[in-house]
């Protein structure tokens, strides 16, 4: 077992107030289980003890953290768990796959979506601006051979999402925020956006379904505003590990997005083009023409205005780039090819 480097009354005198202060405290938890904190005894003085470890335990490994390490008791309203200081406190896992490579092992979930009451129509004004903004997150490695308790915590940063992330969230925070005040929150999927997803959180809430004050008729799932997986697993890989920047940005001002969505935005570009040959392109372009399926793959990221084939928001969207020959008359000329995958692996995937 490792030793603690913390004195006895560390967590009552910690400024609440200072995120570097918090961050540097949550340094501390780097290398131990959760085990270990419940250990230190730490607890809010109105809390019960909980059953942590338990998998039907709703609060997770982060409610942990919140009431067993820092002392507060944990509370789901639109506020960051430290108002002072302006950060929300989450703790979220990573997978070790079969080849040694991490990867997210989940979305992380941010506040409720409320069907019952009117949602903030501006970004700036929600629960999710007010949470996301700042965020201590604190990464944990999933070993399901081992108890949930047992797991050890390996990173800890403060994050914040960029300017042309936050303006993407936006967009996406507009959609699901549009749909629940028309009365379609029936119709939510994580499909429908990039970064912030409307998700369902846990197996109980996709099959609970609740009223919608705008549309009584139709009953919705209950889900949160949440930050999807592909997105965290950026987060994971370029903010948390520090792994060398291997994709170039598509915006690269995001005022760009003032009066577009990146979907629309992506699509003018490349349709600004349709009519060509791939051979006009490469002309276009200043590439030598090869013929190859492969190259058109090179010529879409090139028109994008990109040196090579990385996307930093296609990554972060969990957007692939596919070609598809079309006949002189309609129809398509071949199948489209997806990744390959093992049946194993698929029935480990939680979603």
């Amino acid at each position: 077992m490792s030793v603690w480097k913390l004195s006895p009354n560390e967590c009552r005198t910690l400024d609440l107030s200072n995120p570097d202060e918090l961050l540097r405290y949550a340094k501390k938890l780097i290398g131990h289980s959760f085990r270990e904190v419940l250990m230190l005894g730490i607890s809010p003085d109105d809390s019960s003890m909980k059953d942590y470890g338990n998998v039907k335990f709703k609060g997770g490994m982060g409610t942990l953290i919140e009431e067993r390490y820092f002392g507060y008791k944990a509370n789901s309203d639109e506020h960051p768990d430290f108002p002072d200081a302006g950060v929300e406190l989450k703790a979220t896992c990573y997978d070790v796959k079969k080849d040694g490579e991490l990867s997210a092992g989940e979305r992380l979930s941010i506040t409720n979506i409320h069907y019952d009451e009117r949602i903030e129509a501006n970004l700036e004004d929600s629960g999710v601006w007010h949470k996301a903004s700042l965020m201590l997150l604190i990464y944990y490695e999933r070993d399901r051979s081992i108890e949930k308790l047992d797991q050890k915590i390996k990173y800890v940063i403060m994050f914040t999402p960029s300017d042309v992330d936050w303006a993407i969230i936006k967009q996406d925070y507009e959609l699901i925020q549009k749909m629940v005040m028309d009365g379609e929150a029936d119709m939510l999927s994580e499909s429908l956006t990039r970064y912030l997803g409307a998700c369902t959180k846990g197996a109980t809430a996709a099959k609970s379904w609740v009223n919608q004050y705008r549309n009584p008729a139709r009953q919705a799932k209950q889900r949160n505003f949440c930050f999807k997986r592909q997105y965290m697993d950026y987060v994971l890989h370029h903010y948390i590990m520090s792994e060398p920047e291997d994709s170039e940005s598509i915006i690269e001002d995001a005022s760009v997005l003032n009066k577009q969505t990146f979907d629309e935005y992506v699509l003018s570009v490349i349709n600004a083009h349709a009519g060509k040959t791939d051979k006009q392109l490469c002309e276009m372009l200043g590439m030598a023409y090869t013929g190859n399926k492969a190259q058109w793959v090179s010529i879409t990221y090139k028109l994008l205005g990109l040196r090579g084939e990385h996307a930093q928001e296609f990554e972060k969207a969990g957007i692939s780039v596919r070609t598809i020959r079309v006949k002189p008359y309609g129809g398509v000329k071949e199948s489209l090819s997806l990744d390959t995958f093992d049946f194993i692996d698929l029935l480990e995937e939680e979603d």
